[in-house]
């Protein structure tokens, strides 16, 4: 079984932890990025999405089973919840197909980059 591995971030009044498996994607907001969950919260985080993937890279080292992309400047998505891309309309859908469902508009370029990746690296059933 995958040892869960956990996000944290802080600052001098809060901290904020989470199960990397409850994450569906990072999107940048100016000098913060917005984290949304499984459970459909978003949370802010103090710092810029760059910032945050070096973060979750870092975390992730010695985790195998957890995987994010970064689609564009503006998202890093859990790629477990990527479940529908439409390039041509520009349309990312992240669910679990069961309790939410998040749709995206990132641009023609990053979808087609995500989409070639995901054809390269997963299993074609």
């Amino acid at each position: 079984m995958a040892k869960d591995t956990y996000l944290t971030f802080s600052n001098t009044i809060e901290l904020f932890r989470i199960n990397t498996r409850n994450v569906v994607y990072i999107q940048a907001s100016g000098n913060y990025s917005e984290l949304f969950t499984a459970d459909g919260k978003k949370h802010e985080l103090p710092m810029q999405l760059g910032q945050v993937e070096m973060k979750l890279d870092a975390c992730l080292e010695n985790n195998p089973d957890a995987h994010f992309v970064r689609i564009g400047k503006q998202v890093i998505a859990n790629v477990d919840y990527i479940s529908y891309i439409h390039v041509s309309h520009k349309k990312l859908v992240l669910s679990d197909s069961h309790t939410f469902s998040f749709t995206l508009s990132p641009s023609v370029e990053a979808l087609k980059s995500l989409k070639d990746y995901l054809v390269k690296e997963t299993e074609q059933c």
